[in-house]
Formats: structure tokens, C-alpha cells, sequence
């Protein structure tokens, strides 16, 4: 009786056959091949699938279809811990990636629970976050306990839960977006109180993730190599690298946001307030952020040499700005 395999036996095998095989077979020879030798109940479609998925076999689908620029790119990023039943797929161009159950879960069951890498409070909540009625970090109302600390820079009314969000916004993003550390802020914090712009917000506390791995504090790895956070919990302590950190904010879905937006019926109307908008906001999040920037105050908790010079200038230049904005816009 022929028995269906689990999908990490199809990769192995499919794998080993490939490697020990020359020239490789196709795809109908080694499906005939693994059947024969396994006794394994495969079909054509989902042997296709997990050579495309595991690197085995090209995605042809993407070779037939030429890319169009408002199609977001994506990749599975393989560093990142996921629990045990789970595994990211990245499915093709138009679908992009998702994760997929590799057990049988139960009704209900918590699969696992894990802290948003960056995140920003709703647009319509900012104003009391800026005003120390909401955790800065995790946007909880700070009247509902009994520990709350405020920021401990002067000129910052940012307010936290307790020392625990508070040790993590310094590691993750306040340091940088702190009026007190960094006079240049509160330009941007007033901007962003202006406009309740939600995906500008985002991208500046993700390129502050990214700045603060050289700080004196820098946020935890989520590497399953140095450390990872699952189910809520730290397993290691390791700081994140520069490195790591780009590396994860460069797999997020990418796609310019004048490309996503160019495809609206109005874009025309559209586009000539809001590509100067654009433009400005790049501006405010370079004057910000970007530790090159002369005559930075001397609390400014990073320094331009901690960085590849090559990275720091992709990082803030305007390209980069459009695909991050895209990549943190609201669905």
C-alpha cells in the first residue's frame, strides 16, 4: 500500500536522488523514481512544489511571467525561529510568502505568541501616546498601572508602562525618537502628530531597530543562532547585529510605494501633492535619523563609523525610503 510522505521526506530524498544523479532527471523521471523506490503516493503538483519551495528546481511560473513593478518582492526569511508544526513557504511572485501547518493543530490552540518587530501605535491614538496617556512602547494605557515610569532624557513626555517597556523602547526605538537624546526629533514627532502618518511613523522606529544595534544598548537578536524569541520568551540574551537586523527589514514584502501607489484611477491628481509630501518626509527622516548628519548633539546614542558607509547609504537614500513606506503601509 503506497503511503503519503511527510514533506521533509520528499525534500530529502528528492535531494539525495538529484545529487547522486547524473545528468539531474526531470521532474516526471525523479517523481517515477521516488515512487518506485519509496512506495510513496506523490503527485506531480506537489513534488513541483516543494523542489520550487526548497531551492531544488526554479520557480518557471516566475520565468513566464515578467515582473510588474507594483508587485511586491518577497522572500521566506529563513532566520527567523519558528515554532515546532510551522514552516514558512514562499508561495510565488503574486501570492508571495505564508506559513503553512506541518502538524494537525487543534481548534483554538495557540500556535505560538511573539512580539511585533516594529510597531507603531494607530494614527488615532498617536496624540495620546505623545502626551503620556499610552505606553510608548507598547500602547497600553499607562493609567491602568501602577508602575509607570516616564522617560528619564528631559524635554520627552513619553511615558511607559514599567521599567520592563521601558528597557525595551530604549533597545528597539527611543533613544532615537526621544526629543531629550535627540533634539532633531521632535521636527518628526511633530509631523507625524500633524499628519498621522502611521507608515512613516513605522519606518522611522524600524530604521531606529536597525541604528541601535551600535548603541550602547542594542534590542535582542531573534536569530534561532544567537538568540530568538518564541512563545514570548527570551532564550538568549545576544544582541543584534547591524547585520541581522538589515537583513530582516530587507525581507519584508518590497515594492515602491510611488509604483504601489502609480496604479490608483487619480494617481495624476494625486501625485503632485503627495511626491512633494514624500519627499519632505524623506527629508525630516534623514535629518532625524541619519547619524552622518553634522553637528549632531552629543547625547545622539550612535555614530556613523559603527556602520558600513556602502549600507548606511542605501539605507537612507530616497529608493530605500519609498520601499520601506510601502513595506509598512496599513492594508
Amino acid at each position: 500500500m503506497s503511503t503519503v510522505p511527510s514533506d521533509e521526506a520528499v525534500v530529502s530524498a528528492a535531494r539525495a536522488r538529484l545529487e547522486s544523479t547524473q545528468p539531474a532527471p526531470g521532474l516526471a523521471k525523479l517523481l517515477a523514481a521516488l515512487r518506485a523506490e519509496h512506495g510513496w503516493s506523490l503527485s506531480e503538483k506537489r513534488l513541483k512544489q516543494l523542489l520550487t519551495t526548497a531551492g531544488l528546481r526554479k520557480d518557471t511560473s516566475q520565468a513566464r511571467a515578467p515582473p510588474q513593478p507594483w508587485v511586491p518582492v518577497s522572500s521566506v526569511d529563513e532566520s527567523v525561529p519558528l515554532p515546532h508544526g510551522v514552516r514558512a513557504v514562499y508561495f510565488d511572485r503574486v501570492k508571495g510568502r505564508g506559513l503553512v501547518a506541518t502538524k494537525p493543530f487543534a481548534q483554538g490552540q495557540s500556535v505560538w505568541v511573539e512580539d511585533a518587530y516594529v510597531a507603531a501605535p494607530p494614527p488615532s491614538q498617536l496624540a495620546k501616546m505623545l502626551g503620556g496617556e499610552l505606553c510608548t512602547h507598547c500602547f497600553l494605557p499607562t493609567s491602568t498601572s501602577s508602575l509607570v515610569v516616564a522617560c528619564p532624557a528631559g524635554k520627552c513626555t513619553a511615558r511607559f508602562c514599567n521599567r520592563v517597556c521601558l528597557a525595551r523602547a530604549q533597545a528597539t526605538h527611543h533613544p532615537l525618537l526621544c526629543p531629550g537624546t535627540n533634539p532633531a526629533a521632535e521636527a518628526l514627532l511633530q509631523h507625524l502628530a500633524q499628519y498621522q502618518w502611521h507608515s512613516l511613523h513605522t519606518v522611522a522606529r524600524a530604521v531606529s531597530r536597525l541604528l541601535l544595534t551600535a548603541s550602547a544598548h542594542p534590542p535582542p537578536s531573534v536569530s534561532p543562532t544567537t538568540g530568538a524569541t518564541v512563545h514570548g520568551v527570551a532564550t538568549r540574551d545576544a544582541p543584534a547585529s547591524f547585520a541581522e537586523t538589515l537583513h530582516h527589514l530587507d525581507a519584508f514584502a518590497t515594492v515602491s510605494e510611488l509604483e504601489r501607489r502609480a496604479r490608483n484611477p487619480g494617481w495624476d491628481v494625486e501625485a503632485r501633492m503627495f511626491v512633494p509630501a514624500l519627499r519632505a518626509a524623506h527629508d525630516l527622516l534623514v535629518r532625524t535619523l541619519d547619524p552622518r548628519q553634522p553637528k549632531r548633539a552629543r547625547t545622539f546614542p550612535v555614530r556613523a563609523a559603527a556602520f558600513p558607509a556602502a549600507e548606511l547609504e542605501r539605507v537612507f537614500s530616497y529608493d530605500a525610503f519609498l520601499w520601506y513606506v510601502a513595506a509598512h503601509a496599513a492594508p
